[in-house]
This record gives C-alpha cells, structure tokens and sequence, in this order.
C-alpha cells in the first residue's frame, strides 16, 4: 500500500491500495485484505485499484466467475464506493473478444472522485484511466489554452477584400475571427502546463481513428495507422523534450 503524504497540514494522507490477481488463483478472497487495509487506514481516504480479473456480466463478461460476484458483495459488504463505469470499457477486446471492464477502482473515506476512461491505450489493451480526488486547491487555477489549427486555416481562410483596398484595423479583425474559428480550447492544469498545436493535432488524429477502429476491429489497417500516428507523436515528443 503506498501513502501519498499531504502537502499541508490541514489536509488528510491519501493511501492507494493497488491489486492483481492471476486469473488462475480461482477461488482467492480478497476479504482479508480489504479488511485489513480499512483497519490500517482508519478514517483516512483510501483508493483501491486494480486488475481483480473478477469476471461478472456486470462488467461485460459472458458469464459470472466465482470471483466477480464475491468481489461485488464484498465491496458492498464493506461500504466501498464503486467508480468504474460500465459504459466505458477499460481493457480493448479484439474481432474474437468483447470489450470488458477488467480493471477497477473502490474508494473508502473519500466524499467527492471522479473516474474518467481516457480511451488512451499507448499500444496495450488497457485503457489509461484517471480518479481524480477532490483536495483543497493547492495553487491557482490554470486558464484554457486556445491553440489554432493553423493547416485548416489557410485551407478554409479566404480574403475577401485585399487589405490594401480596405482599412488595416477592418482587415486584421476580420483575420482574427477567422481564427478564432478554428482555435481548440484545452484546459491546462499541473499536468498539462502547456500545450504544442501540432503534438495535439497528432493525438486528436490517433484518437479518432482509435474511435473507428472500435466499431471496425477487423480492419488491420486502421491499427496500422494509429501506430505510425503513436510513433510520430513519440518521436515529436521528444523533439520537444530536447529542445526545452
């Protein structure tokens, strides 16, 4: 179990529980140690995390397992509050296989979390997943970036009036609307100081055509290019990582 200590005082420790389970050990309880890890964290948040491979059709198996119904009234039994949505498959099946809720998140002690699938999978079958506890803000709320598509606006862009013929301040607002027409607006935060207009293109691409190819599995090359966009967004990356 690994205990985040809080930055201030005022604020409590956060302790993150993380489990696998080999889905060979068929007949595991994982009731001793919930158990224990309540005892040990008393009053203080807890966030339980893991790949439980704890098959129940409530999380888009075939069939329950002896482990999925158990783990369901343990959590229940225990008062833990279950974050995993359905809806949003965590782990990406294939052409044979359906799309399954593989990994869950329980949380104890904690009045407000939020859970987020980001359908981001950078190459496996497990999805990125983000829980969000809700603190006493510790720095000043970052403002949304608005970074412009700059290759559809000259594409779109078309100058009705040369700027020659037509008063300069007229001209450079009616540029100006034009592009805020095509400015994306992301949100930055700690995580996200910053952003690059082309690395956000590249991902926006990826994760559309990861979007298609959920509905389309049996296309091969729709994975071929999500690779080749995986690649060149890492190797942009690092371009960007060296230059700063």
């Amino acid at each position: 179990m690994v205990t985040l200590l809080p930055l201030e005082k005022r604020d409590e420790q956060l302790l993150i529980l993380n489990i696998y389970c080999s889905p060979k050990h068929k007949n595991v309880s994982f009731a001793t140690l919930f158990s224990r890890a309540l005892k040990d964290v008393g009053r203080d948040p807890l966030v339980i995390v893991g790949d439980f491979c704890a098959n129940s059709i409530l999380w888009w198996y075939v069939r329950d397992e002896k482990r999925g119904p158990k783990l369901t009234e343990l959590a229940s039994t225990l008062g833990l509050t279950f974050h995993t949505d359905s809806a949003y498959p965590t782990r990406m099946g294939n052409s044979t296989n359906r799309d399954t809720c593989l990994d869950l998140i329980f949380t104890k002690n904690i009045i407000h979390a939020d859970w987020a699938n980001t359908e981001e999978t950078l190459g496996c079958d497990h999805c990125i997943l983000n829980t969000t506890v809700t603190t006493t803000p510790l720095t000043k709320p970052h403002v949304q970036a608005c970074p412009p598509d700059w290759t559809k606006f000259r594409k779109n862009y078309t100058n009705l009036a040369p700027y020659h013929e037509t008063d300069y301040h007229a001209w450079s607002q009616s540029l100006l609307t034009h592009l805020r027409l095509m400015e994306t607006q992301v949100q930055l935060s700690e995580a996200t100081p910053g952003v690059d207009n082309h690395l956000l293109h590249l991902w926006k691409a990826r994760h559309n055509l990861f979007r298609r190819w959920r509905r389309q599995k049996h296309k091969r090359k729709l994975k071929i290019r999500i690779a080749e966009l995986i690649e060149r967004a890492a190797e942009y990356a690092a371009q960007l990582a060296d230059s700063n």
